[in-house]
């Protein structure tokens, strides 16, 4: 295959430096912040470019011009970001995933969550259960050493505190956990989520054959949204117990991208390029828990939507206060 002719164009679409890059060979492909090929496929060809910072642009014809791009796997003809090339997955025994959520006065919201990896623990694959945290929010750190004190059958409690800085900026306990994660896939969720039954077990079967970095649940159960008063919320009140959802509760929604909570990523792939790591804005500290919209920019550097699975069993409990208001305790989830 020739090596196709290229340069980067510069963009303001997007809220972040956006640039695309053009190769005759192949058509449009458009990059977030990329420049330099990343080597990653089975026999050496490129498959994708990692992010790099924005002072590396400088001189970013001179990098695109010397760069040897061979599009030997899939990059998309058009639209998307920076794509990886899919290959079936080999592990031997079981399966290996790692749940990574973040909890700041959300602890009831939380118990729901573990509670749902006690009453229903997984059989076809491990589980490492990774939750951010910090000391400061004393409901959260009795949810986890309650919790912590259960032993689950293929489940690994991972309780991760760090400054409060680190933890109210999302994608910076995404990063960490995505660089350290040995999983073979990796979810990044939320705690307002719950592990059903035959939610996990399904996983295994689903991904077996997978060849794409990126999924989500097709279907998400979803309550109503609640206020602090609602039984569910108040059911949670006392000291930590294991609790379980009334199914009947919640109703049955389609789900058309890998949103923040649905984000279920290949462990190989993050561990080579982290989460939004090279994106100054998601990886400074903050002095109070921000909106997220990481999570838009992790799909745009993926360079997909993500490819919907069939996962039955997994609720959300919708919630009308937030965790991240100022109001806290009072309104402590």
């Amino acid at each position: 295959m020739r090596k196709p002719r290229v340069w980067l164009e510069e963009s303001k679409n997007w809220s972040v430096e956006h640039y695309k890059l053009r190769a005759y060979t192949e058509g449009w492909v458009d990059v977030s912040r990329l420049v330099q090929p990343w080597t990653g496929g089975p026999d050496g060809s490129i498959v994708g470019f990692p992010p790099t910072p924005a002072g590396w642009l400088q001189n970013r014809h001179c990098l695109a011009s010397s760069a040897t791009l061979q599009f030997a796997l899939e990059v998309p003809s058009c639209g998307g970001g920076a794509r990886f090339a899919g290959n079936k997955p080999h592990w031997e025994g079981k399966m290996r995933l790692e749940i990574v959520t973040h909890c700041w006065n959300y602890s009831r919201l939380l118990t729901y969550q573990l509670s749902s990896l006690v009453l229903y623990p997984p059989s076809q694959l491990s589980v490492r259960m990774t939750v951010f945290h910090n000391h400061e929010d004393a409901r959260t750190s009795k949810v986890l050493g309650f919790f912590g004190g259960i032993a689950v059958p293929n489940v690994e409690w991972h309780w991760w505190q760090v400054q409060k800085g680190l933890l109210f900026r999302r994608a910076i306990g995404r990063n960490m956990a995505a660089l350290e994660s040995r999983a073979d896939w990796v979810w990044f969720t939320d705690c307002d989520q719950v592990f059903h039954k035959t939610c996990l077990d399904a996983l295994p079967d689903q991904l077996a054959e997978q060849t794409a970095h990126l999924v989500f649940p097709k279907y998400v159960a979803c309550s109503e949204h609640l206020d602090m008063e609602s039984p569910l919320i108040q059911a949670t009140s006392g000291p930590p117990r294991v609790i379980d959802i009334n199914p009947a509760e919640f109703t049955l929604k389609l789900q058309d991208r890998a949103i923040g909570a649905l984000q279920i990523a290949r462990g190989e792939t993050v561990r080579a390029t982290g989460y939004c790591k090279d994106i100054p804005r998601f990886m400074r500290p903050a002095s109070r828990f921000h909106r997220t919209r990481e999570d838009v920019a992790f799909r745009r550097f993926m360079g997909t939507p993500g490819e919907p699975i069939d996962l039955p069993g997994l609720y959300r409990i919708e919630h009308r206060p937030k965790g991240r208001r100022w109001f806290w305790p009072a309104t402590d989830l």
